[in-house]
């Protein structure tokens, strides 16, 4: 499915925010495709696609190869069923302004400020061509009922107030997210190997739970995570929300072991996990890296047999 490359549906540009490798293919002399695994950022306001490589690798020295005239290159990823082409003629940029704009995308994609080097280009991809399926593809719906609430299986329309109470300061401390919350929620929801339910309280979405499992047979368990509005909190309905998960997948799935690791300050997470079963296993020293970025954080590893589950 073709898209406009400087007007992109935003589920198309979220998809190419998430921090995906990608694949580049470039062409040889001899006309063969050379493809690699590289970084790539979508400019859209701008038509680009930005990498940015040593000067002596392999794909700067085919796109110098073509000449003036640029290389024709494709951008590609994929992640669980959704897929994204960007097509374009390529040129190796030297000039230091291009170079550094490249380095600045590339950290704010990847959440990791590349180290200097002072061989380094940037190859900036003039696009002509977008293309790709970026549906995610959910598994059929699914609804758990507990004694408070009801957990159902996260719709796309959901995702707005998901990220408006991943906004508010007693949720974003913990869950952290960035600017874009609407594009976390997504990214969350698209993670590979994890299932995420909303939470229904009185047929209002008031957060969501998620759980993901180590299917290793010799180590098996599964591990959940969750958060709820502030509004409802002290209202037991954290309780039974981990309380009708770790049902659902002791008797559903069989698992005989569950985990769950909340910061080691968040008392009232604790003691909500501690009321189904959970019990401490030890502290997870400077695990997590704090919301503002200075510094890590403890927390605190719980787990509950299947036998405990109260």
């Amino acid at each position: 499915m073709a898209t406009d490359v400087r007007n992109p549906d935003p589920a198309y540009l979220d998809f190419w925010r998430e921090p995906l490798p990608c694949t580049l293919t470039t062409p040889r002399q001899d006309g063969t495709p050379h493809v690699v695994a590289v970084h790539a950022t979508y400019d859209p306001e701008a038509g680009l696609a930005r990498i940015i490589t040593n000067t002596r690798s392999h794909k700067a020295a085919h796109i110098r190869a073509a000449g003036e005239s640029g290389a024709r290159v494709a951008i590609c990823q994929a992640s669980e069923g959704r897929w994204a082409t960007l097509e374009g003629v390529a040129r190796v940029v030297e000039d230091e302004t291009a170079v550094a704009e490249a380095v600045r995308r590339h950290a704010e994609r990847y959440e990791r400020t590349p180290a200097p080097n002072p061989d380094r280009v940037a190859v900036e991809i003039t696009l002509t061509r977008a293309m790709g399926n970026v549906r995610v593809r959910r598994p059929k719906e699914r609804t758990l009922t507990g004694a408070l609430v009801t957990l159902r299986t996260v719709r796309d329309s959901d995702v707005p107030q998901l990220a408006e109470i991943r906004r508010r300061p007693e949720v974003y401390a913990y869950w952290r997210g960035g600017e874009d919350l609407v594009a976390a929620v997504r990214e969350d929801l698209a993670e590979e190997g994890t299932e995420t339910f909303a939470v229904l309280h009185e047929g209002r979405v008031v957060g969501a739970i998620g759980w993901y499992s180590e299917d290793e047979p010799d180590y098996r368990h599964a591990g959940m995570d969750l958060y709820l509005s502030p509004a409802v909190h002290g209202k037991g309905l954290g309780t039974d929300t981990v309380r009708t998960l770790a049902r659902h997948l002791v008797e559903e799935h069989g698992f005989h072991r569950l985990v769950i690791d909340p910061a080691a300050d968040n008392a009232a997470a604790i003691a909500c996990y501690r009321k189904v079963g959970f019990r401490p296993v030890g502290t997870l020293r400077k695990y997590e890296r704090n919301a503002d970025g200075r510094g890590w954080h403890d927390s605190l590893l719980l787990d509950l047999l299947a036998e405990e589950l109260t």
